[in-house]
């Protein structure tokens, strides 16, 4: 499936425990996976790890330094791989890309004009976890635990309720997709170098 591992503030004020980053990168080292691409921009460490199993990286990148990947499967408009991450690039809007051109299960990147995309499937079948304070992001759960100072369970809730929401979240899906993608973008920093759309669940 691939992974990744995103770090926000390395070097910077917002910075995470010096050792989280060796941490976490150790933590998909021992799962298996080679040594990442390491894709630095201006507050943030992005990790780009290749599938273990299947060949091809879907990594696409510009003599710009802007670039594309997905981890998990994503077909966009019938391409797959490292095709479909060009395309998606080269095509890429937020505010007109359509749930209906992507397909599979996938966490996409997008770094296009200075900023920073990302985001999941439309129905968030691909998990995404991150820390409590949001600086560490990765599709391993296990990578944000080695991240995180300390871990706190959440609430129990009864199964009734849980049941009653999901349906709710299914029939909101794609409109909170289509939504988070545009509210990010509309809604980055005018300072900041990196509008990012998490579609995300833990």
């Amino acid at each position: 499936m691939g992974g990744y591992l995103l770090v926000f503030g390395q070097n910077g004020p917002l910075s995470p425990s010096p050792t989280a980053p060796e941490k976490c990168l150790d933590v998909m080292n021992r799962a298996g996976f080679a040594t990442p691409k390491q894709l630095t921009l201006p507050g943030l460490s992005l990790y780009y790890y290749d599938k273990l199993t299947s060949p091809g990286s879907t990594l696409f990148e510009t003599d710009t330094g802007d670039f594309c990947f997905s981890v998990g499967t994503l077909f966009y408009k019938g391409s797959y791989g490292r095709r479909a991450s060009e395309r998606l690039y080269k095509e890429f809007d937020p505010e007109r890309l359509l749930p209906e051109t992507l397909d599979g299960s996938f966490t996409a990147f997008v770094y296009k004009g200075g900023r920073l995309y990302m985001f999941s499937d439309p129905l968030g079948t691909y998990r995404q976890y991150h820390t409590a304070d949001h600086r560490v992001w990765s599709s391993s759960f296990l990578v944000t635990v080695a991240a995180a100072e300390r871990l706190t369970p959440l609430p129990h809730q009864s199964r009734t309720a849980g049941q009653g929401a999901a349906s709710a979240r299914t029939g909101a899906a794609l409109r909170e997709w289509r939504c988070a993608l545009a509210g990010y973008h509309a809604n980055a920093s005018q300072d900041g170098e990196t509008a990012w759309c998490p579609r995300v669940t833990g």
